[in-house]
């Protein structure tokens, strides 16, 4: 929260610099625990995708799941590709926004605009994963229209939570 606790996040950068060493999590032989990490990582998002697509069957009403080896694929192409997805944004909004980008040049002179398009970029790039993510995780037919409506209030209420901290 370093917009409404700055002084919290001060501290709690304080305390971190000063109990841990730069090289703590350098100790030899850390390739198991790398690789459990990335099994645990890879097999907690695999439940948390597993959740996710139970609860949007329950939702459209689904009686039957999808096959074991065609979830995980498609789980797979969601893990890949979300970082990439979000990364690509953070970029996106860095590279249109700088002060020597034609929309940098055209925001410069207007706070209002550098915040519209601070914020209708984020949204623009969070409405457009969750609107493919409700059209296909679902083992049925969805409207492009419906996971669009659910999509647009999902990244609404994502981007004005996220701003007002």
């Amino acid at each position: 929260l370093p917009k409404a606790t700055p002084e919290f996040q001060q501290q709690v950068q304080g305390w971190l610099h000063e109990n841990l060493s730069r090289d703590a999590f350098r100790a030899a032989g850390t390739g198991l625990v790398n690789v459990l990490s990335i099994l645990g990582l890879l097999s907690a998002a695999a439940l948390l995708l597993t959740v996710s697509e139970r609860v949007f069957n329950h939702i459209w009403h689904v009686r039957a799941p999808r096959p074991w080896l065609q979830r995980m694929v498609a789980f797979w192409v969601i893990v890949t590709t979300s970082p990439l997805v979000i990364s690509g944004s953070l970029a996106l909004e860095q590279v249109l926004l700088a002060s020597e980008s034609w929309l940098g040049k055209l925001c410069a002179g207007s706070p209002w605009m550098q915040a519209l398009v601070g914020f209708a970029l984020p949204l623009g790039t969070t409405f457009l994963g969750l609107a493919i993510l409700f059209a296909l995780l679902p083992n049925t037919h969805v409207r492009w229209r419906s996971a669009a409506l659910g999509a647009f209030v999902a990244a609404l209420t994502w981007q004005v939570t996220k701003s007002a901290f």
